[in-house]
């Protein structure tokens, strides 16, 4: 049994695991967020974050503006975006990078006050248009590990912690506190940030919404967006607004490809081994995170509960599988999933909308090699990255064993 029917030729003979970019469907994403830009008034940024696998098709969209959050990704948005001055949010800044960033960013959030008295005047002489990080204190997200709008949480001054006048450095405000929201979770934000901050967003010239917007999925509430937006225009028709989606980018345009290695059954649960690691290369999805709950997408696959799988018949019981990673952490694994057939050692699977952090979060623990990296155009599949021995050495071996 293989998933892959429905894919060109040159995908099904990849070696794997191979994690694969659709071309056309990142080029559709983009499209799609800048014309909801367009139609409602706002400038949406990259958050570079999401995915460094998939830049390379969306470095070659025109009109997009990064956003980054560390040194590094500054210098790759500097070689992918030519001449594009990125968005920068660093959670702390210190004097040895300050040059750098000066020269590389446009606009910049600190995310406190202390930062914004160290850094701040040095920003405006360079010409970059600073903001404070706010937290509305306005909680959405589904999962308390990415809820940026918790009391506490480290990102962003709360509003009733602001001083009445802002600093002159600051010309703009930043609230992220969506993790993978529609547009009915930022009608309360934007709600809060009008009713208890407009004596602040009246000082400022722009807004940045932040990220979580999940803008490509088939049931983001268009309207609902451009509601949202024309009432903050209608109280402070002044501001610039900024929102910088994540994984709208990326969603739906990745799949993983891996091959069954082996079949186990201990204790009579069917267990597929595959020749990929959930512990070192998707471990997203599986300890203490927002896609750790949700069932994996796996094409030809249903997903069956624990509870379920309990009370399946033998019949169907043969055909359902955990799925097992190459690793040996005893938690490498997910469960469960039905197959019209039985799998067989050999069979190919593909995981969907694996687009969005996963190549960015990926380790080489137990020294697995990551997926290689694939665009997947209308006639072929192009490898654009390969995970080799020499990046492992770098990564493991002092620099004199190298």
């Amino acid at each position: 049994m293989s998933a892959l029917k429905s894919f060109p030729p040159a995908l099904q003979t990849l070696a794997t695991p191979a994690l694969v970019y659709d071309e056309a469907r990142l080029q559709a994403n983009a499209a799609r967020i800048q014309s909801l830009g367009k139609r409602y008034g706002f400038t949406p940024l990259l958050a570079m974050k999401a995915s460094y696998a998939g830049l390379g098709v969306l470095s070659e969209v025109s009109g997009l503006m990064p956003e980054v959050g560390s040194i590094g990704e500054l210098r790759l948005a500097q070689k992918l975006f030519l001449d594009v001055p990125a968005h920068g949010f660093f959670v702390a800044i210190v004097e040895e990078e300050w040059e750098e960033i000066a020269q590389g960013v446009g606009h910049l959030s600190f995310n406190s006050l202390s930062q914004a008295a160290q850094f701040g005047s040095r920003a405006a002489e360079a010409g970059i248009a600073a903001a404070i990080r706010v937290n509305p204190l306005v909680q959405v997200s589904s999962h308390s590990d990415y809820d940026a709008g918790a009391k506490g949480c480290r990102f962003g001054v709360p509003l009733a912690e602001l001083p009445q006048t802002l600093p002159d450095c600051i010309v703009g405000l930043h609230a992220h506190v969506l993790c993978e929201n529609g547009a009915a979770d930022l009608a309360p934000v934007v709600e809060a940030l009008l009713k208890e901050g407009g004596h602040w967003l009246s000082q400022v010239q722009y807004l940045n919404l932040g990220g979580g917007h999940l803008m490509t999925a088939e049931d983001y509430e268009d309207e609902c967006l451009g509601q949202v937006i024309a009432d903050l225009k209608q109280a402070y028709p002044h501001l610039e607004l900024f929102l910088e989606p994540g994984a709208a980018w990326f969603w739906e345009s990745g799949q993983l490809v891996v091959t069954v290695r082996d079949i186990v059954r201990p204790s009579g649960i069917a267990t597929a081994i595959i020749d990929c690691s959930f512990r070192s290369h998707l471990n997203d999805f599986l300890i203490g995170s927002l896609l750790a709950d949700l069932p994996l997408t796996i094409t030809g696959a249903s997903y069956v509960s624990p509870a379920d799988y309990a009370q399946l018949p033998d019949e169907a019981r043969a055909r359902t599988y955990r799925i097992g990673g190459l690793s040996c952490a005893t938690c490498d694994s997910k469960e469960y999933y039905q197959f019209a057939q039985p799998l067989q050692v050999g069979d190919r699977l593909v995981m969907e909308n694996m687009g969005h952090y996963v190549d960015v979060t990926y380790s080489w623990f137990n020294g697995l090699p990551p997926p290689s990296v694939y665009r997947l155009t209308e006639t072929t599949a192009i490898l654009e990255r390969e995970h080799t021995y020499q990046e492992f050495l770098q990564t493991t071996l002092p620099m004199q064993g190298r």
